[in-house]
């Protein structure tokens, strides 16, 4: 969970155990209106697949709870989760 103000930014993980870098593709899925979201794949190719996910807020967001989707396919199959982004007032 990210606890952000609108104007302001942050980032998370997400991780696929058990799959190499290069086995998994990350994408974001819904992104709440004012926010942006980008995904920055890593991770040691030879033990797993991680990708930072960086969101930013923008100053007309206004305060309350959001949810913005990721997903990870590898394999021809893809899993989905939520990262939650709680907007507090400045």
């Amino acid at each position: 969970m990210l606890r952000l103000s609108p104007g302001g930014w942050g980032s998370g993980l997400v991780d696929v155990p058990g799959k190499k870098l290069g086995q998994v593709e990350f994408r974001p899925g819904k992104i709440p209106s004012g926010m942006i979201v980008m995904l920055d794949s890593h991770g040691s190719p030879e033990v797993h697949a991680q990708s930072s996910v960086m969101v930013e807020v923008s100053r007309g967001v206004k305060p309350g709870r959001y949810f913005i989707g990721l997903a990870a396919t590898a394999d021809g199959q893809t899993a989905s989760t939520e990262m939650v982004v709680d907007v507090v007032p400045e």
